[in-house]
């Protein structure tokens, strides 16, 4: 069994579950009221800088993964992976991910630069540095494409029966489970 973990806002990362691993993410809209799940689907803004400039406020407690749009066509991972270890990062998350998309609205946005394909290949250049990693999957459709590539953990938002994965637990991202700002993630084995 594998611990559950805790999705916040990096501005309230200062209020985490002690002893509960956290994936830290910008603060989702007003509008959204207490649950993120349409708001974190993609990125609606430039989050990951947005994202640099929390970082740039905030020292993160330990067990805490940033999430980041690994899909960005301008990501310079290389000084991501600096930032990330001065702010006292556990690790890499691929979240928002472009894996939420499926059909059409993927290969549109894939002939547009934002492929699955990159934000894979900018995990595997972390997890190669030494940074652990969590991959994303949002749709079913992705389950098998990982050219290879074994995150330590997976973010599945998949409905339905679990997703055979070869990371060493799964953090289930359910909607309509989020309370005054953070969401449980169920994790298992």
């Amino acid at each position: 069994m594998c611990a559950d973990w805790t999705l916040m806002p990096v501005d309230q990362v200062h209020r985490r579950p002690r002893g509960r691993p956290v994936l830290v993410t910008l603060p989702w809209p007003a509008t959204l009221g207490h649950d993120p799940w349409l708001g974190l689907l993609l990125p609606t803004r430039d989050y990951n800088r947005a994202m640099m400039e929390a970082l740039g406020r905030t020292h993160l407690p330990e067990d805490c993964f940033v999430g980041l749009f690994l899909a960005h066509p301008f990501l310079d991972l290389d000084r991501w992976l600096d930032l990330l270890a001065g702010a006292g990062a556990a690790g890499l998350a691929a979240f928002p991910g472009i894996t939420r998309l499926d059909g059409q609205f993927a290969r549109t946005a894939e002939q547009a630069g934002l492929s699955h394909a990159t934000e894979t290949q900018r995990l595997a250049a972390a997890a190669e540095a030494g940074v652990a990693t969590m991959a994303s999957l949002g749709s079913a459709e992705f389950a098998a494409h990982t050219g290879g590539f074994r995150p330590d953990w997976l973010l599945s938002a998949v409905p339905g029966p679990p997703v055979s994965t070869p990371a060493r637990g799964v953090v289930d991202y359910r909607p309509g489970t989020a309370r005054a700002g953070t969401m449980t993630l169920h994790g298992r084995a």
